[in-house]
């Protein structure tokens, strides 16, 4: 049994399995193929989702910036319809982004300190009725 034992630890273990991943099956080839054509089909209908998006958020700058302004005139309405369609002027519409951020910031800050001035008097009068209450005692 140990003679057997040495014989076999001298010829080696010959019972491995070896795996080899090549290109000969047609199956493997086509699998990439189909793999390959899928991801760049995906990629592809991904971009072209994309526009849409990007409509809605000019879409959305064109209304803030309108809302920004008051009023919409038909002239009005026209030349950003040129600007964002017809003659894409990129420089006019990133200053109109950064005109309509800047507003909307002031905006929320005079919402603030509105609200802070509407607290802080609601304070006063009731500093005021504590005063008269006590007063009055």
């Amino acid at each position: 049994m140990v003679q057997k034992l040495k014989e076999t630890i001298e010829e080696g273990v010959h019972n491995f399995k070896h795996h080899r991943i090549g290109f000969e099956p047609p199956f493997v080839f086509w699998t990439i193929v189909i793999e390959t054509a899928l991801i760049l089909g995906l990629f592809t209908w991904n971009i072209v989702l994309e526009k849409p998006n990007q409509n809605r958020i000019e879409n959305g700058l064109k209304y803030r910036y309108i809302k920004m302004k008051g009023d919409a005139s038909a002239e009005q309405i026209a030349t950003l319809e040129d600007i964002f369609e017809l003659n894409r002027n990129t420089e006019s519409i990133e200053q109109m982004r950064e005109d309509v951020e800047t507003y909307e910031e002031a905006v929320r800050k005079q919402a603030a300190l509105a609200e802070q001035a509407r607290l802080k008097e609601q304070a006063a009068k009731e500093q005021e009725s504590k005063a008269k209450s006590i007063k009055a005692k």
